[in-house]
C-alpha cells in the first residue's frame, strides 16, 4: 500500500514524489515550464520587475493613457451597464438598499475576509493574516513557503483575498445608482494604497492565480469606472495597474497537462486584460489571442460531457463556470463566438448547478470549499450559486435556467446591458425543471430532489482525470436535506496552509457520509491536495423501483488493496415523496474486518442516541435514524464548515461493527410522520 503515517499527525499521508511527477508531464509541458523558470530567474536576478514596472508607469503617462480613457473598449460589460443598472433599480429588478449597503460598508471599511472582520482605523492588512497578527514581509514572489509549520493557524488566503478587492466594485456600483462619486474616489484611494505596498512581483500577494482574479475584478472595476466617469489621473493609475497584471500572469501561466481553475482564471484575466488595452499596450493583442486560441480546449477539458467540473467541486465549480460565462460574453459581443462543443458544455454545466442547488438555494460543500466568486455585482451568500445561473440564462436565453435563477441578478445589467431586463421578462416562467431525479453519468453524481427533499450522491472517481485535486474521499457519500431542513452533510473544508491537518481531516474517508474498513482511506491522501486514483467507481447502476422512489447503487476498489481485499458495494434507495432513506451496504470479502459508518449532522441540529435510533428534533417533525445489526454506536462532537476559513460544532453519529465474510448492514433514516423506506423496495 502507499501509505506514510506522519510523525506528528494521526492521518495517513503519503508524500509527493516530485521525481515522478515530473517524468508523468508531458515533453511539452516540460519545456514550457522549463523555460518559464529560466525566464523567471532572469527577471529576478537582473531587477528585471522594476525595470518593467517603470516601462509601464513611463507608458501610462504618455499621451496614449488619455486616448485610452477616452476611447478604450469595455473588456467585461456592456457600454450600457450602468444606464441598464439603473433602470433596473427604477423596475424593482434590484435592489438600491442592497447595492448602497455593500457601498457603504465597503467605504466605512466594514469588510469581512472568511467571517473575519479587519480593523477599521488601521493600515490596510495587505501582507497579514489580522486575525493572529502574522505579517509576510515583502519580498520576491518566489521566496515564500505557504506550508511550513506553525504554531498558529494563520492562512495566507486572509490577505490574498482582501487584496482581490471585489469590494471595489460595490463602491462604483453603489455611486452609480446614487449618482454618487465618493465611493468611487475612495476606491481609487484604496487601489493606490495596495499598489504602493505591493511593488510588481515583490509581495505576498503576487501569486499567478491571485494576480488573475484580481486583475478581473480591475477590469470590471474599469469598465464600471470609467462608465461613471473618471479623470485622467485615475486612468493612468488603472491603465498601470491593468499593464502590469497583464506581464506578470502572463511570465507566470500555470500551464501543465491537467490544467484546473488556476489555469482557468489565468487565461480569462488575459483574455479580458487584452481587450481592455488592446491598441494602447504592447503586449495586449498577444495575451487576447494567446487566451482566446486556448479557451475552448480548456472548457472542454475542464468540464465533462454532462457538465460535471472535473474537479469534483461544487465550489470550484462556480467560479470555474462564472469564469468561462465571462470569457463566453465578451467573445461572443467581440464577434468570435465558441464551438457548439464549448457552449454545450458550459449549458450542461449551468444544468449541473441548477440540479445540486438545494431547496434553501445554497449548495452541498462536495470537494473542497472556496468563497471565490467573479460575479462581484451582488452580495448573495457564497453558498448561492443564482447569480450565476441569472448570467447563464441570459447568455443561453433558457428559461429553465432563468426560473433556477430566482430574481435578475445585477451581474446580468452589467454584462447584457439594456438587453437584460427585457429579456428577462419574456423568459420568465413557473415551471421546475430540476425536480425529480438525475444521474450524471460522466461527473458520477446521482441528484434526486423536490421543494422540501433533497439527496445528493457522489458514485464518481476522485476527480481532476485521478489526481485528486480539490476532490476528497468521498465516493459513496451523500448529503440528505428533509422537510425543508439540512440534516445530513458534507463538513466542507476550514483552512488550505493555515491547518494542514485539519485540512487534510476533512478530505478523509471519516470526514464523509460512507464506509471506512480498518480504519484505512479509501485512496491515499498524498501532499496537501492530491488523492492516489485508487478507488474506482464500478457497476453503478440507476434505477426508479415505484412512483417517486429512486434507486443509486455502485461500488468501488479503493479496499481491494488490503490483505484480504474487500469489496464495498452500497445501496441507496429514496422516496422523493416522503424523504425517507434507506441505505444498504454490502462487504464482500473472505476474512473478519472492522466497518466504520459515519453521519455528519448539520450544526443547527440536537441529535439524541437512544439503543439503535438518534432522533433530530425538528421544527416539524422528528427525524429517525435507525440500524437493525447489533452495533457499537456513539455520537461524537465534530464540526462543520459552512464556508473558508468558518467553523462551527456538530454532533456525527459513529456506527461501529465487525464483519466476517460477505455482511450487509442496513441504515434508514426518515421522519417520524411518514415512517421508513418500504424494505420490499431495497436488496436484504
Amino acid at each position: 500500500m502507499i501509505r506514510v503515517r506522519d510523525r506528528d499527525s494521526q492521518y495517513c499521508m503519503a508524500r509527493p514524489n516530485l521525481i515522478r511527477r515530473i517524468v508523468a508531464k508531458s515533453p511539452r509541458t516540460v519545456a514550457y515550464r522549463g523555460v518559464q523558470e529560466l525566464r523567471l530567474k532572469l527577471m529576478q536576478v537582473r531587477g528585471g520587475w522594476r525595470a518593467l514596472s517603470s516601462k509601464i508607469h513611463r507608458r501610462a503617462i504618455a499621451d496614449r493613457c488619455a486616448g485610452w480613457l477616452e476611447d478604450g473598449n469595455f473588456s467585461v460589460l456592456a457600454d450600457d451597464g450602468a444606464i441598464a443598472l439603473q433602470q433596473a433599480v427604477k423596475s424593482g429588478c434590484a435592489s438600491s438598499s442592497k447595492i448602497f449597503s455593500a457601498g457603504d460598508d465597503a467605504i466605512a471599511r466594514r469588510i469581512s475576509i472568511f467571517g473575519s472582520p479587519i480593523t477599521p482605523s488601521e493600515p490596510w492588512p495587505w501582507h497579514q493574516d489580522w486575525r493572529f497578527g502574522h505579517t509576510w514581509q515583502p519580498t520576491y514572489f518566489r521566496n515564500y513557503d505557504h506550508h511550513s509549520p506553525r504554531l498558529n493557524t494563520f492562512d495566507v488566503k486572509f490577505p490574498w483575498e482582501l487584496s482581490r478587492m471585489a469590494y471595489l466594485i460595490s463602491m462604483v456600483q453603489a455611486d452609480v445608482v446614487d449618482g454618487g462619486s465618493l465611493r468611487t474616489t475612495e476606491a481609487f484611494s484604496i487601489l493606490s494604497d495596495w499598489t504602493d505596498e505591493n511593488p510588481l512581483a515583490h509581495s505576498v500577494n503576487w501569486y499567478p492565480m491571485e494576480a488573475a482574479v484580481r486583475g478581473i475584478n480591475l477590469c470590471v472595476f474599469s469598465d464600471m469606472s470609467r462608465q461613471k466617469g473618471i479623470d485622467q489621473l485615475q486612468a493612468c493609475q488603472l491603465f498601470q495597474t491593468l499593464a502590469e497584471h497583464g506581464e506578470f500572469i502572463e511570465r507566470t501561466l500555470e500551464f501543465t497537462d491537467n490544467a484546473g481553475n488556476h489555469f482557468a482564471a489565468e487565461l480569462v484575466a488575459l483574455l479580458l486584460l487584452g481587450h481592455t488595452l488592446t491598441g494602447y499596450y504592447v503586449r495586449a493583442e498577444a495575451w487576447k489571442n494567446l487566451a482566446a486560441n486556448r479557451l475552448e480546449y480548456e472548457i472542454v477539458h475542464q468540464f465533462l460531457p454532462d457538465g460535471v467540473n472535473f474537479e469534483k467541486s461544487t465550489a470550484y465549480h462556480r467560479l470555474v463556470l462564472e469564469l468561462y460565462l465571462l470569457a463566453a460574453t465578451v467573445l461572443r459581443r467581440t464577434g468570435r463566438t465558441l464551438s457548439d462543443e464549448a457552449e454545450g458544455r458550459l449549458r450542461h454545466a449551468s444544468y449541473y448547478m441548477a440540479w445540486f442547488q438545494r431547496p434553501d438555494n445554497r449548495c452541498p460543500l462536495i470537494g473542497d470549499t472556496d468563497d471565490a466568486s467573479v460575479f462581484s455585482f451582488d452580495h448573495n451568500d457564497t453558498r448561492d450559486h443564482r447569480p450565476a445561473l441569472g448570467v447563464a440564462a441570459l447568455y443561453f436565453e433558457d428559461a429553465q435556467l432563468q426560473n433556477a435563477a430566482g430574481p435578475m441578478p445585477n451581474a446580468a445589467s452589467w454584462l447584457f446591458g439594456s438587453k437584460a431586463l427585457p429579456k428577462w421578462k419574456e423568459l420568465d416562467n413557473d415551471d421546475d425543471s430540476f425536480s425529480g431525479h438525475r444521474y450524471f453519468r460522466d461527473g458520477g453524481v446521482f441528484i434526486a430532489k423536490t421543494r422540501q427533499h433533497y439527496l445528493f450522491v457522489d458514485v464518481g472517481e476522485v476527480g481532476q482525470n485521478g489526481l485528486g485535486g480539490h476532490g476528497h474521499n468521498d465516493i459513496l457519500s451523500f448529503e440528505l436535506f428533509l422537510g425543508g431542513h439540512s440534516v445530513v452533510v458534507d463538513p466542507g473544508t476550514y483552512l488550505y496552509s493555515g491547518d494542514l491537518e485539519l485540512h487534510s481531516r476533512l478530505r478523509s474517508t471519516q470526514s464523509h457520509n460512507g464506509l471506512q474498513v480498518d480504519g484505512e482511506e479509501i485512496a491515499p491522501l498524498i501532499g496537501n491536495f492530491r488523492i492516489g486514483n485508487r478507488a474506482k467507481p464500478i457497476a453503478v447502476c440507476s434505477s426508479n423501483f415505484a412512483d417517486e422512489i429512486v434507486s443509486i447503487e455502485a461500488g468501488h476498489t479503493g479496499y481491494q488493496c488490503l490483505t484480504d481485499p474487500v469489496l464495498h458495494h452500497r445501496q441507496i434507495v429514496f422516496d422523493l415523496a416522503s424523504g425517507a432513506l434507506r441505505c444498504n451496504d454490502e462487504i464482500s470479502s473472505t476474512g473478519q474486518h472492522t466497518t466504520s459508518r459515519f453521519l455528519h449532522f448539520s450544526p443547527k441540529l440536537d441529535p439524541v442516541l437512544e439503543g439503535n435510533e438518534v432522533h433530530i428534533k425538528s421544527p416539524t417533525d422528528t427525524i429517525v435514524v435507525r440500524w437493525s445489526e447489533s452495533c457499537d454506536a456513539f455520537l461524537r462532537d465534530d464540526h462543520v464548515c459552512p464556508g473558508f476559513g468558518r467553523i462551527e460544532p456538530a454532533k456525527t453519529l459513529v456506527i461501529n461493527k465487525d464483519t466476517s465474510g460477505n455482511s450487509v448492514l442496513g441504515l434508514d433514516l426518515f421522519r417520524r410522520q411518514s415512517g421508513p423506506i418500504d424494505r420490499e423496495t431495497t436488496k436484504s
